[in-house]
């Protein structure tokens, strides 16, 4: 399923996390225990970085640029109040780093985009859509030997995606169109495991 955005929108995290998120809420009724353990009950949180998070959601599902605009400023002040005090659960805070870092790569900053990834690294080394997301920076930037690195360090780590996520494919993924004229990254990206 493929989500429409103006063409200048259209990044990776923009169709792969939309994508999820909008999934999410509108199946999050009948996932299981585990996959919505540590999400907050946006109907009923009373906490500030609950509250932040679940305005920061509904403004990133938007998927316009004043959603995700609106969506960096919760986000960021959410991740602000965590870093003093983590109140969010584990997938909460996974899902409040991706946004966030996809948020500002779709609002053109991403050297923020980066750093909020990396940071999501320090806590969660081992989360790979982190390592996903920050190699469809590097491809935005054009740097191929970087973004294969980063791509086979987040299969590597796929089992460790959140319960009912799944990675997505990188040879559909916008920001990796530029080198799908490259035989050599084509090789490396049918290359991946997928199992």
């Amino acid at each position: 399923m493929a989500i429409s955005v103006p063409r200048v929108f259209s990044r990776p995290w923009q169709t792969t996390f939309a994508w999820c998120v909008s999934l999410f809420f509108a199946l999050a009724p009948a996932l299981n225990a585990q996959s919505t353990a540590g999400v907050p009950s946006c109907a009923s949180t009373h906490k500030e970085v609950e509250r932040l998070w679940c305005d920061g959601s509904r403004a990133f599902i938007e998927e316009t640029p004043a959603g995700y605009q609106k969506a960096v400023t919760a986000y960021s002040r959410a991740l602000a109040l965590e870093k003093t005090k983590r109140v969010l659960g584990r997938n909460a805070w996974l899902i409040l780093i991706d946004n966030l870092g996809i948020a500002y790569g779709i609002t053109g900053d991403l050297r923020k985009s980066r750093e909020t990834l990396e940071y999501g690294l320090t806590v969660e080394p081992k989360y790979p859509m982190f390592f996903y997301n920050l190699a469809c920076g590097a491809a935005e930037g054009g740097d191929r030997a970087r973004t294969l690195e980063l791509l086979k360090k987040a299969f590597a780590l796929r089992a460790n995606v959140i319960p009912s996520e799944q990675m997505p494919e990188p040879s559909t993924d916008d920001s990796f169109q530029r080198f799908m004229n490259d035989p050599q990254f084509v090789a490396a990206v049918k290359a991946l495991p997928r199992a």
